[in-house]
C-alpha cells in the first residue's frame, strides 16, 4: 500500500536543490535558468503570498495520480516540474526534470490541467516537486 504524504509526496511547492544529481547534469535546456527564476519568485514577498494562494490547488491537482503512479513506477527520485505561467495563470511552458521521468509522465497523464489564479506577473516560474513515499 502506498501512502502519499501531502507534505512530501505532493506538490511541495518549493524550489528544490536538485536531490538527484543536478550538479553533474544541468537538466534540459532552460532548466537551470527556470529553477533560479522560480527560487527568486518564491523568495519574494509577493511570491510567498502567491505560493500560499496556490498550494492547495496544486496539491488537489496531483493528489489522485501520485499514489497509483508510485505503485506502477516506484521511482524514488521523484521529479521537478517547472511551470512558466502566463498573465492569466495558464501554463505557457513546462519543464520536467529528469526529462526521462516515467513517474512524472504518469502523474501528469493522470492529473487534470493545472489551473491557477493569475501570478504576480506574466512569465512567472513556479517549481513543484513530486515525490511519493511507500508507507512505512
Amino acid at each position: 500500500m502506498v501512502r502519499c504524504s501531502v507534505r512530501k509526496a505532493l506538490a511541495t511547492i518549493v524550489t528544490p536543490i536538485c536531490a538527484f544529481g543536478c550538479a553533474a547534469d544541468a537538466g534540459p535546456p532552460g532548466y537551470q535558468a527556470a529553477l533560479r527564476e522560480a527560487k527568486l519568485n518564491f523568495g519574494s514577498a509577493e511570491g510567498s503570498r502567491y505560493r500560499r494562494q496556490i498550494e492547495k490547488l496544486v496539491r488537489a491537482t496531483f493528489s489522485d495520480s501520485i499514489g497509483p503512479c508510485y505503485v506502477q513506477i516506484p521511482d524514488t527520485r521523484g521529479a521537478n516540474l517547472l511551470y512558466r505561467l502566463d498573465a492569466s495563470g495558464e501554463t505557457a511552458e513546462l519543464i520536467v526534470y529528469p526529462p526521462d521521468s516515467e513517474f512524472a509522465g504518469c502523474v501528469l497523464d493522470g492529473a487534470p490541467e493545472l489551473e491557477l489564479p493569475p501570478p504576480p506577473k506574466p512569465g512567472y516560474w513556479i517549481s513543484i516537486r513530486l515525490v511519493a513515499h511507500p508507507e512505512l
